[in-house]
């Protein structure tokens, strides 16, 4: 782990700590009198290892108000999920004047090759060196093996090294992510200076004093465990990591590390743990592509060049047999050949997971479930004892729990803490603290947590109450915030309840937010207002679009030029496209132009709607295309809709396609760019190629347990549509069924339209009043027509005027035929009515009962109607 893992003995040298810091250095360099005992050290050897010691009880002394500058005292909690910006808080402690926030003071950094150790670098430990080992074997780290993506990520350091760089290397847990980029650095940049920040904010501390640095050598900024520095109440900002890589000076080069299906979650636009702050679109509902922090993370993640460790290749098992003839470590690990990658073996993951498979250990394996289940629903790292004691029984069953003796919860601890090999932690789970013979919780392996299949979506509807029970306010605001985007709302807004009663405002935030996304902006505008005056921009921004949702332009305007002025991006787009469409333009498009100014690509995409509208066609296609180049997804599909209306099918199609391709993109998005090709497709004649765009689209899974891509949903109708017109009636049902399940009312109205065409008039109503009571027209009349037949004129009368209501013509056309004989003056209005949006039938009967008054006025009017001339009533 980075430095930051001494926190515990680190914080707060002072005199009275001198005793600790020497702990420290004893624990991690022991006397070497008594590691020659062992008889693994001897003469020469033994004099180089002190050498060694001496080197890093050197630059660990240096490192030591590097770290207690860096470390919050509660550094165990550190490894939450929590991403979302909060409300101001309490400003930092003070500091001597003129130092800013994080700075190093007069302590110098270590160079790259005088930081080796693994566990300062957050390197997995390896399984033991059995004993009459060569000496020459380091006792912590196995001999590395060169790995494929060694060229080409050494040749991108060695280029960065005048320019500056970022690096990100994915992989599973244990797949050598950490140990290859640092191996890279020894030969690339190996008198570098290295900084392991511990969070967002100490990175963001070290940039400000970066350009005055000095000095000719470099830094590298070692950012293990990425998602750790894109958390928190102060995450690491994509503009600090900008300027870091094109204004620092000496140059600084970024490496991260990161799991590929966290690297995913982080790159899309729909939500997932530690997704961030949310908007609200002018009807109140959540608009998922404009989280704040999820918008940064993709933008620092954009930045950086990603190299991929994926399983072992041939050539590099090659290496690894020759390796394993020096160092027996590898030799162990090559007997796991084709079920582990080399570095798997060299942590001793086979020998984690035959624990937990073979183990008949319910209340243990209970245990590991709940700090697992815990880390991925949000909860820090570090899991209290009273967190797993509360939370495990819920992965038991009946059976199980009334088994439980009074030790159930120390045993299972016991078991899952024991190591897998003698004098190693290498364990299924691991106590960590901050204070001396302090045990503050557990922390389950990244191994078994990547092995389990379990995230926010998958959590059992059952655990979430608990867990949030359990939890601390600070682990349950997170906590509650994952469960609202697993499909869980009252879990979320039990978890923020007491705290907004209590006056928080981030709980507060976070319910009116909640309120506003199930249509309740009344509560929503209450919570937000105290949040928003209080000079939160985010919660002035949310208030804005709940206002706008509700018509209050005037309050709306007001909080969206609150948050505009206190430099919210999106609020600059949402004030200038509401001036522009209030009619002061001029305002409007300097707004949205500001906010592109800010390199935002949906301010580019509205200011180039802006700008087509204002008739700059040219002006608007340039920013259209700069965003659709920056992969915003929207600006593609509205790019490939204006170059196909213009007959440029070919690059329409293109457009899509990358869309479709990028999978870092949302699904609501693909299945949209997907449909879209299957529309194109049919337009051209290509029913084969529709069908299968359509299917893809059909089939992409939703972005949240319980919702829908839209795109999707149209897709399934539109195959149902297809097949139906293929006289395929069972195809075009499943689809239909499908689509409707899924939301879509006009399918619940083809399959009452099918029902009635098989002649089952019952089944059909069912359909149609499911499709009507959801405001579908068509629907409405159909059951009018049904009632007529059937001779029910009070039934026909009540659809038809729901119909007409809606604006239906043929509605309105309809019912002036009811009253045609029993009231000529409703028969009229209703002819009127229909005829005024250009119903012919309608045109036809108003003529015909204007005529048959004898009425000289309704004559004149009659051959005004017959002419096409505009009434003059």
């Amino acid at each position: 782990m980075p430095v930051s893992t001494l926190s515990g003995i680190l914080n707060g040298r002072s005199a009275g700590h001198s005793s600790n810091f020497t702990m420290i250095l004893d624990a991690l360099f022991p006397d070497t009198t008594k590691v020659a005992v062992v008889g693994r050290l001897q003469g020469k050897q033994e004099a180089e290892v002190r050498k060694r010691q001496s080197a890093a009880r050197q630059t660990l002394t240096g490192l030591w108000d590097e770290a207690t500058r860096r470390i919050s005292p509660d550094d165990g909690r550190s490894g939450r999920s929590s991403a979302r910006p909060r409300p101001p808080v309490d400003p930092l402690a003070p500091r001597p004047e003129g130092t800013p926030p994080g700075a190093r003071g007069g302590s110098v950094p270590p160079r790259v090759d005088q930081l080796t150790r693994r566990a300062l670098l957050g390197i997995h430990e390896a399984i033991p060196l059995p004993a009459g080992a060569s000496a020459d074997l380091a006792v912590d780290l196995p001999l590395y093996v060169a790995r494929e993506a060694d060229t080409q990520l050494r040749a991108a350091l060695t280029g960065f090294r005048t320019t500056g760089g970022f690096v990100l290397l994915l992989g599973d847990p244990a797949t050598g992510k950490t140990r290859t980029a640092h191996e890279a650095l020894l030969a690339v940049v190996p008198d570098w200076k290295f900084e392991v920040p511990a969070d967002g904010a100490s990175v963001e501390a070290l940039a400000a004093g970066c350009s005055a640095d000095g000095g000719s050598a470099g830094s590298v900024l070692w950012l293990d465990e990425l998602q750790n520095f894109l958390a928190g109440p102060a995450p690491l900002a994509a503009a600090t990591v900008r300027s870091l890589l094109t204004e620092a000076a000496p140059p600084v080069i970024i490496v991260g590390t990161m799991w590929p299906d966290v690297y995913e979650r982080l790159r899309a636009v729909g939500p997932g743990p530690g997704s961030g702050d949310r908007g609200v679109d002018p009807d109140g509902s959540l608009l998922e592509e404009i989280r704040a922090s999820s918008r940064n993370a993709r933008e620092v993640l954009a930045m950086a060049q990603r190299f991929n460790l994926a399983a072992f290749r041939p050539a590099e098992w090659e290496r690894a047999a020759a390796a394993a003839a020096t160092d027996p470590r590898i030799a162990h690990a090559l007997r796991h050949k084709g079920d582990f990658s080399l570095p798997q073996a060299l942590a001793g993951v086979p020998e984690l997971l035959h624990r937990w498979t073979t183990a008949d250990q319910p209340y243990g394996k209970a245990l590991l479930m709940a700090a697992v289940t815990a880390r991925r629903a949000g909860h820090r790292l570090t899991v209290p004892a009273s967190f797993l004691e509360a939370v495990a029984p819920s992965f038991l069953n009946g059976r199980q729990r009334a088994a439980a003796d009074a030790a159930w919860f120390d045993d299972a601890l016991a078991w899952a803490c024991e190591p897998v090999f003698p004098h190693t932690e290498i364990a299924l789970l691991s106590p960590y603290g901050q204070a001396m013979g302090r045990v503050d919780g557990y922390r389950a392996s990244d191994v078994l947590a990547g092995h389990l299949d379990i995230n926010w979506g998958t959590i059992p509807p059952e655990v979430w109450p608990v867990m949030v029970a359990a939890a601390d306010p600070e682990a349950r605001r997170q906590i509650g915030f994952n469960a609202e985007q697993a499909g869980y709302p009252d879990v979320a807004r039990a978890a923020w309840q007491d705290e907004a009663e209590q006056g928080n405002p981030n709980a507060m935030f976070d319910l009116g937010l909640l309120a506003s996304s199930e249509g309740n902006p009344d509560e929503a505008r209450r919570l937000l207002t105290p949040v928003a005056e209080s000079g939160y921009p985010l919660a002035m921004y949310n208030l804005a679009g709940v206002l706008h949702g509700q018509g209050d332009f005037d309050g709306a305007r007001h909080w969206y030029r609150r948050a505009a002025e206190a430099g919210e991006v999106f609020a600059m787009t949402r004030l200038g496209e509401l001036l522009h469409a209030l009619g002061e333009r001029e305002e409007g498009l300097a707004w949205v132009r500001r906010a592109v100014e800010y390199g935002g690509q949906p301010a580019m995409t509205s200011y180039a709607q802006l700008l087509h509208a204002e008739g700059q066609v040219a002006a608007a296609r340039h920013w259209l295309v700069q965003a659709a180049e920056r992969q915003y997804a929207p600006a593609r599909q509205l790019l490939a809709a204006q170059l196909y209306e213009d007959g440029d099918v070919a690059s329409a199609r293109r457009w899509l396609t990358m869309t479709v391709e990028d999978t870092a993109t949302s699904n609501v998005h693909r299945a949209s760019a997907m449909h879209a090709l299957g529309e194109m497709c049919r337009q051209q004649g290509d029913l084969g190629g529709a069908r299968d765009w359509w299917e893809r689209a059909a089939d992409l899974p939703p972005y949240r347990r319980g919702k829908v891509n839209p795109a999707g949903v149209v897709s399934m109708y539109a195959l149902g549509l297809l097949a139906h017109q293929q006289q395929d009636v069972s195809t075009a049902r499943r689809w239909f069924s499908r689509a409707a399940e899924a939301g879509s009312t006009d399918a619940v109205y083809a399959l009452g339209v099918m029902a009635d065409a098989e002649g089952d008039p019952v089944a059909a109503a069912g359909f149609w009043r499911r499709a009507a009571k959801s405001g579908h027209v068509d629907a409405m009349l159909r059951l009018g027509r049904q009632a007529n037949l059937q001779g029910d004129v009070p039934a026909c009368t009540q659809w038809f005027a729901k119909a007409a209501e809606k604006g239906s013509g043929a509605a309105e056309t309809a019912l002036g035929m009811l009253f045609s004989e029993t009231d000529p003056a409703a028969a009229r209005h209703w002819f009127t009515r229909a005829a005024e949006r250009g119903i012919p039938q309608a045109i036809h009967f108003l003529i015909k009962a204007l005529e048959q008054t004898g009425d000289a006025a309704d004559a004149k009017e009659a051959r005004r109607w017959r002419a096409g001339l505009p009434s003059e009533a």
